[in-house]
């Protein structure tokens, strides 16, 4: 786990959860549809991301990076949510 730079990087015991899914569009058991995928290159600037399908409403949208290149902390952000796409963005 990543701490950010301006806390005193002591930790103590942790709970982590965890949800494991693959790549793809699935339809859970209440209805609600999932959307599951990865996006490459995202740095700095918001890049448009495609969803594999239409959303009848704007989802909910839940991203998180999963490499480490470097020591510093890292979130990522979106903007612009919409039914068929989404923007993506590092912040470092």
């Amino acid at each position: 786990m990543e701490e950010w730079d301006y806390l005193d990087e002591w930790h103590t015991t942790e709970n982590i959860n965890f949800v494991v899914a693959e790549s793809g569009s699935y339809t859970l058991a209440c209805g609600s549809k999932l959307s599951v995928g990865t996006v490459g290159n995202v740095m700095e600037n918001f890049v448009i991301v495609h969803f594999d399908e239409y959303f009848q409403n704007v989802p909910i949208v839940h991203s998180q990076s999963q490499t480490y290149n470097g020591g510093h902390a890292v979130v990522t952000r979106h903007n612009n949510i919409r039914p068929d796409t989404f923007e993506v963005k590092l912040r470092e």
